[in-house]
C-alpha cells in the first residue's frame, strides 16, 4: 500500500486545492479565419537512409502492405564501383539484411526489392562467396528485375 503524505509546503493550507484561472484565450479573429503557428516539428524527410519516400511507398505497395523499408531501418548507400565490399562478392551493387550497397544507379530498384525480399524472408543463402553468405536463386533475381523496374517507375512519376 502507498501512502500519501502531504509535503510541510501544502500541509499548512487550508482546503481542498482551488482552480487556478488560466490567461485568456487568445482571439482568432471572425468566424471561419485561422491562423496556425509554425510547427514545431521538423518538416518530413523526402528520403531516409537514401531510401526516398516515393521508392518507400512503391516498395510498399507492391509487397501488399507487407514492408515499410523506413520503419525497418533500411538503408541504401551509393558506393564506388571499386569499393573492397562489392568487389569480395563480385557485385556491383548488392543487399544483405536492411543495407544495400549500390554503385550504378540503374541498380536502385533491383536492389530495394532484395531488401523487401529479405524483410519478407524469402531469401535464404545457398552458397558463400568472398566469406559472405550469399544467395544465388535465380527466380529472385528474376522477380528482383521485375519488381525493381516497377519501382523504379513508381518513384519517377
Amino acid at each position: 500500500m502507498i501512502r500519501f503524505s502531504p509535503s510541510p509546503a501544502t500541509a499548512a493550507l487550508p482546503g481542498p486545492p482551488q482552480a487556478v484561472p488560466s490567461a485568456q484565450a487568445p482571439s482568432v479573429g471572425p468566424p471561419g479565419t485561422y491562423h496556425y503557428a509554425a510547427s514545431p516539428l521538423p518538416p518530413r524527410p523526402s528520403s531516409r537512409n537514401g531510401i526516398s519516400t516515393a521508392e518507400n511507398e512503391a516498395v510498399r505497395q507492391l509487397s501488399g502492405g507487407r514492408v515499410n523499408l523506413h520503419a525497418l531501418n533500411a538503408s541504401v548507400t551509393q558506393v564506388a564501383a571499386s569499393d573492397s565490399r562489392l568487389a569480395a562478392v563480385g557485385a556491383r551493387s548488392y543487399a544483405q539484411g536492411r543495407n544495400a550497397l549500390i554503385s550504378a544507379e540503374a541498380d536502385r530498384g533491383h536492389e530495394l526489392w532484395h531488401l523487401a525480399q529479405q524483410a519478407m524472408g524469402q531469401v535464404r543463402a545457398d552458397t558463400v562467396i568472398g566469406d559472405q553468405p550469399v544467395n544465388t536463386h535465380e527466380g529472385l533475381e528474376r522477380e528482383a528485375d521485375h519488381m525493381g523496374s516497377a519501382i523504379a517507375r513508381a518513384s519517377a512519376e
